[in-house]
């Protein structure tokens, strides 16, 4: 079997999302399966028109979000033979998406699967507005929204599968593009960690997220001055450099702030791993991989965002942005300890990166016979 991922990017070349990070982890598990694995991106910094990545074959074409309408349909019919190059018997788009509306034209008997990541409704350019002028839901904002939904609801005429990795997405979906068949929830997969976690023995709390305006690090930031007894531990950097280096300038006398950047996987785990808290303070989410991998790590969480109620279930949902009180009262009586226990049963169950990959090769299996 070969499939074809259409994602913005391969957690490579300067960008180190979620959805590339997500397609990186299923392709190699896919791989080892005997699975032929192709992806399709935007292209990143110095990345070739087709790269190996982890053995993945990628080919990628330019396109910047920012640019203008008629830019971005020329980069759309440059992806257009890139499709038919690969010809995949199945392509699955990481979020709805135009790319999948041109998989759609280039490959028309083959089978087309979206998975919903971080779907985007009218509220969700409303939140990010007030934080990002990138965002603003104006006029022109408008047009472009509904324009876009008009054809991504002819789209999904034509999507042999559905899978959504939160079950939150599943009423606005169906609302937005006008979905009549079922959709299945896939869970994003992470890796479990049975052993090597061993909590710091004094209170450590950390972020881990880019800095960008949505993500809101400076709440973070300001919070550790109010805490001078915990470690705070920001992980990540901006898009932006010159509002990056500006922030840690800003922040760099705080004794019990930490700023390393963004650093590897294996010292991402040692974080994770002696971290009591991880701390999201997003104006808005999907739902995050940060919240599966600290669940790994029986990491508690303190999130404005609830996604399917994971941080009121497994830490503390501050709904108001009450962050000193959420991280007060998860250090109250060691709740985080048993907050964080709850979390790592769930994942276990849920979220292990063999059981995804069985389930949605399955599902992969079922639509391609």
């Amino acid at each position: 079997m070969k499939i074809c991922f259409i994602v913005s990017e391969i957690f490579s070349f300067g960008r180190y999302g979620g959805f590339g990070k997500l397609v990186r982890d299923v392709g190699t598990e896919l791989l080892k399966k005997g699975v032929d694995v192709y992806a399709v991106t935007w292209r990143g910094k110095k990345q070739r028109k087709v790269e190996k990545v982890d053995g993945i074959t990628v080919y990628s074409f330019p396109y910047n979000p920012l640019d203008s309408i008629t830019s971005h349909l020329s980069s759309y019919m440059e992806s257009l033979p890139i499709y038919k190059a690969i010809d995949a018997d199945i392509y699955v788009s990481i979020e709805l998406q135009i790319s999948t509306y041109i998989a759609q034209k280039a490959e028309k008997k083959k089978k087309h699967v979206v998975w919903f990541q971080d779907p985007y409704d009218e509220q969700a350019y409303k939140d990010m507005g007030t934080v990002d002028k990138n965002y603003e839901w104006n006029f022109k904002r408008k047009m472009q929204f509904y324009t876009t939904i008009g054809i991504l609801r002819h789209v999904c005429q034509k999507v042999d599968l559905f899978l959504t990795q939160a079950k939150t997405y599943t009423p606005t979906v169906k609302r937005l593009y006008k979905i009549h068949k079922e959709i299945s929830f896939m869970p994003n997969p992470v890796k479990i960690y049975n052993e090597n976690i061993r909590k710091s023995p004094e209170p450590t709390v950390c972020f881990l997220g880019r800095w960008d305006p949505q993500k809101r690090v400076e709440l973070f930031l300001k919070l550790a001055k109010k805490f001078p007894h915990i470690t705070f531990i920001a992980l990540g950097k901006g898009h932006n450099p010159k509002a990056d280096v500006k922030l840690r300038k800003k922040y760099r006398k705080i004794k019990n702030l930490q700023m390393p950047g963004f650093v590897t996987e294996d010292e991402k785990h040692q974080i994770l791993a002696k971290s009591w808290i991880l701390i999201n303070t997003s104006i808005r989410e999907g739902l995050p991989i940060s919240f599966l991998e600290a669940m790994a790590h029986k990491t508690a969480i303190l999130s404005y965002v609830n996604p399917d109620k994971l941080a009121s279930k497994f830490g503390y949902w501050t709904r108001k942005g009450d962050f000193e009180r959420g991280l007060k009262r998860l250090l109250k009586d060691d709740l985080w300890v048993r907050k964080g226990e709850k979390g790592f049963e769930y994942v276990k169950r849920f979220h292990s990166i063999n059981t995804v990959v069985k389930n949605f090769l399955h599902n992969l299996i079922e639509i391609k016979d």
